[in-house]
């Protein structure tokens, strides 16, 4: 077991002692120990406190945990980059900018919209899903609320709003059902001339990927966004989560974890023709 060393710089000595409280064993990654010792800071800090890391994922997770400072008094810096590129971010002037209902909502999204454990959505990106977002308290609550789905029992109330979120980032503001949303895209794409007309019509400039993920493959996606979530959003905790990443996006084999796959047969229903014509 790991302790947390402190140290005090006083004038000719270094002081160092054992803290118990800041020690987080439960933490795997440097990211959300980060976080989690900010959040613990009140007697040992002074006014200001500066972050130095090249990882945007600790801007995320620091801005998640905000509301959890145990001292109104601290200052939260980020010094992010490297030589010429290195800049100085305010993260408390940043999270009073955008507000306590989008900060929390950012872990989610983080997650959702793809980061190193989660795929993102082919050619989505992060701008327009975030220009959606902060339009939109309902998306910003949905995703806030995932963080803590694994103790209050809300995950069934959360993830159709996460495929409202969405229907929406693929261009679909008024489908709720990601497969109607998916089945509209072929539509788009694929134009049967007639009613009987067998679906195996060519198709030009035509790519899989750019479709909306049918409702399992997505599901799989929204259960990985929940696992990330609730251990970003509960970074001040010492125990930030109690789920596990097998059968929650992952499938543990051996002692390796892969992506859950969704293997079914492929039908094509008469349907197809009849509203794509």
């Amino acid at each position: 077991m790991r302790s947390c060393l402190p140290r005090y710089y006083w004038p000719g000595f270094v002081e160092m002692t054992i803290d118990e409280d800041m020690t987080c064993n439960n933490h795997e990654e440097a990211d959300t120990k980060i976080v989690h010792h900010v959040c613990k800071l009140d007697t040992y800090a002074k006014k200001n406190v500066l972050l130095k890391t090249s990882d945007t994922d600790v801007l995320i997770i620091m801005l998640g945990n905000m509301d959890h400072l145990q001292s109104d008094e601290l200052n939260i810096f980020m010094e992010y980059g490297t030589g010429n590129s290195k800049r100085y971010i305010n993260v408390t002037k940043l999270h009073m900018e955008l507000g306590p209902s989008l900060c929390t909502s950012l872990p989610g999204f983080h997650a959702l919209t793809g980061c190193d454990y989660n795929p993102s959505f082919f050619q989505k990106g992060k701008i327009r899903p975030y220009k959606i977002l902060i339009k939109n308290k309902y998306y910003q609550k949905a995703l806030a609320d995932l963080g803590v789905a694994h103790i209050t029992g809300w995950r069934d109330e959360i993830l159709p709003i996460l495929e409202e979120f969405v229907c929406e980032i693929y261009g679909y503001k008024n489908i709720s059902n990601i497969n109607a949303a998916r089945f509209q895209k072929l539509c788009v794409t694929y134009k049967a001339g007639t009613e009987d007309e067998p679906f195996k019509k060519t198709l030009k400039n035509c790519d899989p990927s750019t479709l909306p993920p049918g409702k399992a493959e997505l599901q799989q996606h929204l259960l990985r966004t929940q696992y990330i979530t609730s251990i970003w959003r509960n970074a001040y905790l010492r125990f930030p989560s109690s789920l596990t990443p097998n059968r929650n996006g992952w499938t543990l084999n051996e002692d390796a974890l892969d992506y859950s796959l969704v293997r079914r047969r492929l039908y094509v229903a008469t349907s197809i023709r009849r509203c794509c014509s």
